[in-house]
């Protein structure tokens, strides 16, 4: 067979994440306001509830990513990047149908079970890029991720605002669809399944001592991770409070995560090219105190002029 050529690879992986996370960003963020369409209005029983959607989708991931980890080694890493981009498509459908925030929460719960399109698709590049390249090739992703994310959100706002809510789910999972089927066209793996000869030593069992130095990292990523949700769900219902009224605000929601993952396109790139050269630990160290001034800013954000920068920053 023909050796993989990773840079094709690279592209049409890139391709399909920035139509999966522009799929999820299409619809995910204006769950707030479908929340209120589905009948609650009550203030703090929309808190409640929005709460519990962003959580949902985080607690299922948690538990079931590694074991479509585990999965990937052994079936290969490009399965796992179809079948999320698949069930995140059939999870949006149903999504768009349900008559209940309870139905809506529990989907959620699915989402997180099956989906998780952007450690499938980093696990399949970096599985097939030299090493040398991989800096790039994963900060190359990262502005997939955010270019995404801005063309959903911006795009999704206003096509929110126009149609409704339920129509947004079902063109959000168009293009997640898409995105599966451009992985199962146009990329290739060097797969090979393991093999278990009876003369191969026990692996060892999983434990915190066989972590070593991972463990201190994964601990970090779980920080980064609950940080950058813990007002995530709560910044439309902020909008809305700004703006002064839910009708028109999936707008001005879509451009503030628009405007926010501009600033992550810009970033991905050169962050993983200048990780390339430097010390990742030290750019990232950077990058949590510049984060934290911007985090600052936000809270003392009574108006847009405000926090459109703060949230870019």
């Amino acid at each position: 067979p023909r050796p993989i050529d990773w840079r094709q690879n690279l592209a049409f992986v890139w391709l399909s994440q920035f139509l999966s996370i522009m799929g999820f960003s299409f619809a995910l963020p204006f769950a707030p306001y479908y929340i209120q369409d589905l009948g609650v209005t009550d203030p703090d029983a929309l808190k409640l509830w929005v709460s519990a959607f962003a959580a949902a989708t985080p607690l299922s991931l948690a538990i079931s990513q590694p074991i479509w980890g585990a999965a990937a080694d052994r079936f290969g890493r490009r399965r796992m990047l179809v079948r999320a981009n698949i069930a995140g498509s059939l999870v949006l459908t149903l999504m768009a149908s349900v008559r209940s925030v309870e139905a809506l929460v529990m989907l959620r719960l699915v989402q997180g079970a099956f989906t998780g399109t952007v450690s499938a698709a980093q696990t399949l590049v970096a599985a097939n890029t030299p090493s040398e390249r991989n800096g790039l090739a994963l900060g190359a992703l990262s502005a997939a991720v955010f270019s995404g994310a801005t063309a959903g959100a911006s795009l999704g706002g206003w096509f929110a605002d126009s149609f409704g809510y339920r129509a947004t789910f079902y063109a959000a999972a168009g293009l997640i669809l898409l995105s599966g089927l451009l992985v199962l066209w146009f990329t290739r793996e060097d797969f090979t399944p393991p093999t278990q000869d009876d003369t191969d030593p026990v692996p060892p069992q999983f434990s915190l001592r066989t972590m070593g130095a991972g463990l201190p990292i994964l601990i970090l990523i779980a920080a980064m991770a609950g940080v950058r949700q813990f007002d995530m769900a709560l910044v439309p219902l902020l909008v809305q409070d700004i703006h002064g009224s839910v009708a028109g605000a999936a707008r001005w929601t879509g451009l503030l995560f628009a405007i926010a993952s501009v600033g992550g396109l810009l970033a991905g790139p050169l962050l993983g090219q200048l990780a390339d050269r430097t010390s990742p630990a030290r750019i990232a160290t950077l990058c949590s105190a510049g984060a934290a001034v911007m985090m600052i800013l936000q809270g003392l954000a009574s108006g847009f002029l405000l926090l459109m920068p703060a949230r870019f920053g």
